[in-house]
């Protein structure tokens, strides 16, 4: 159903039992998933383990083997290392060694050991054949080695020094135009680029990267490139890159934002009514929706009659691990058959994950789950949590990340603890307790009530409940971001330093302007003033 402004639900979920540590016997046959690995890490970290037992999980495999479960894994099984077949070469006798082992060893923190002098030999002896390791090595003897990767316009050997070195300051010259395309056209310079435009160091640099060609940068430099060429004030190179960025960009929210600030920029109604448009509700969308007066917002709100599937535990993070596996797999069809055994109030989530798979992601859903959990606050709580709900985990009951945040609303295992164990001093707590809807709920209120004594806004709160308190704290009292000025607050938003909460927060405001919609039919909710009122402290923080 489209534009379903008010409805009912009434469900009773069953008690759910799916909290506690998994025994080896009970996760050996689960199926392969960050479900898996959150288990088998619980196991290590608060049981007394088998040894034999915690080795047949990791060889039956392991999704994700990094973060905390692979310190624990390589704690009980140190990794071996593969055996160094130039063990025996090091600086002092490098020069006599054959070419497999001298290439093998001229990586950056090899080379700077090594004394000028046989740096300058072992480049002699691979100029020839090997011209890159040669400039590297020689790069390397320099006083100012980015200097002199610059001149040559060497930019695979100037991102490997910069990456090894990270120099506090770097002087170059910006003669070698050709350089800073080669460089701008590099995947890998994305983490310089960074550091250049949201850390705001090397201004020289940040500056000489100016005369890249737009149109061969890479497609994960071209955006941020044009951010940088807003910040000195260059409209015209901003606009011909994020034109490179809305030709190569595969996401559509991502595209969008290049062209919001392609009309930004150069006013063109033709990219406002083409961004009104468009099949992806995001702040551009529906910034340009309001600008143009554009009311049509198509959502679908999932409306279920019965309470919940047969023999199906929303709480056990597995059955969603199976039901994923098995929709990722489906036809369209299919995936439209197997999405009615989830037509339900339990599982709404589980039913628009699968519905949207269905129509290639092209219907907007707002789902609603869980109403009677979701508290007694005022509909602009309902709609931040709905909002964050959506963002964090689709409505999904059993979700887990890759960092084990658990739930609907993504909590990690020590908040979780904290909340309920110390603060709330619940009885019988366990963290998997976040997989039931109506402690995910409740936790949330919580945890937005301890936001909301520092921030107002939800684009800020956003950031905090993304990237902590402290994070967001900091970012606004840097002092340099969300004042008032030219393309305000949309170039703060873009200097949010760390890139998952950037992007959090923009996706979290859109979401939140449309569930107030669907809760408060009659109120006029703005996208633009609440953007506007992120350079207002009084209406959006109480930190500056």
């Amino acid at each position: 159903m489209r534009i379903v402004f008010k409805f009912a639900i009434i469900l009773l979920l069953p008690c759910a039992i799916f909290a506690e540590i998994l025994s080896y016997e009970e996760l050996k046959d689960k199926p392969k998933s960050l479900a898996k690995d959150y288990y088998i890490y619980r196991l290590i970290d608060e049981t007394k383990y088998d040894k034999k037992q915690i080795r047949a999980l990791k060889q039956s495999g392991i999704y994700r083997n990094k973060g905390k479960l692979q310190k624990e894994l390589d704690k009980i099984f140190p990794p071996v290392k593969p055996k160094d077949k130039c063990a025996g070469v090091g600086t002092k006798n490098i020069l006599d060694a054959n070419l497999t082992c001298i290439k093998a060893r001229l990586y950056p923190s090899f080379i700077a050991k090594l004394p000028n002098e046989t740096k300058l030999k072992l480049a002699s002896n691979l100029a020839q054949n090997h011209p890159n390791l040669a400039n590297r090595l020689i790069g390397f003897s320099k006083e100012n080695p980015l200097a002199y990767f610059e001149s040559l316009g060497d930019a695979a050997n100037f991102i490997s020094y910069y990456n090894y070195a990270s120099p506090k300051s770097i002087e170059l010259n910006g003669e070698n135009e050709e350089f800073y395309t080669n460089l701008a056209a590099n995947s890998d310079f994305y983490a310089i680029l960074h550091d250049c435009v949201i850390n705001k160091k090397h201004t020289n640099l940040r500056h000489f990267i100016l005369q890249a060609n737009p149109a061969l940068s890479d497609p994960k430099n071209a955006f941020l490139l044009g951010v940088n060429a807003l910040t000195f004030g260059e409209e015209q190179k901003a606009i011909e890159f994020f034109k490179t960025a809305t030709k190569v960009e595969k996401s559509v929210h991502n595209a969008d934002n290049a062209k919001f600030w392609i009309y930004l920029l150069t006013q063109d109604e033709n990219i406002l009514n083409e961004l009104a448009n468009s099949s992806v509700y995001s702040i551009y969308s529906l910034y340009a929706k309001e600008l143009t007066g554009n009311k049509s917002i198509n959502v679908i709100i999932p409306e279920p009659t019965a309470d919940a599937p047969k023999n199906y535990d929303i709480t056990d993070p597995f059955n969603w691990v199976r039901t994923k596996a098995k929709a990722d797999k489906m036809s369209k069809a299919e995936l439209i058959e197997f999405a009615k055994f989830f037509d339900t109030k339990a599982t709404i989530g589980e039913y628009s994950y699968i519905m949207n798979k269905a129509t290639g992601y092209k219907d907007n859903f707002y789902a609603m789950p869980f109403m009677e959990f979701i508290g007694d606050g005022d509909n602009h709580r309902k709609a931040l949590l709905l909002a964050i709900g959506r963002q964090e985990s689709r409505f999904i009951p059993g979700s887990v990340s890759t960092s084990y945040a658990l739930g609907m609303m993504q909590f990690m295992p020590f908040v979780a603890n904290d909340l309920g164990k110390k603060q709330l001093k619940m009885t019988d707590f366990d963290q998997d307790d976040m997989f039931k809807p109506q402690i995910a709920y409740k936790f949330a209120n919580l945890h937005i009530d301890y936001l909301e004594k520092s921030l107002i806004s939800p684009v800020f709160i956003a950031y905090a409940y993304n990237g902590g308190l402290g994070f967001t704290k900091r970012l606004l009292q840097r002092g340099d971001l969300f004042n008032k000025g030219k393309y305000e607050p949309f170039l703060s938003m873009e200097l949010v330093t760390f890139a998952e909460s950037r992007d959090y927060g923009k996706k979290v405001l859109a979401n939140y302007i449309i569930y107030r919609q669907i809760l408060e039919p009659s109120a006029k909710i703005s996208v633009k003033e609440e953007l506007e009122k992120l350079l207002k402290p009084s209406l959006s923080d109480k930190i500056r």
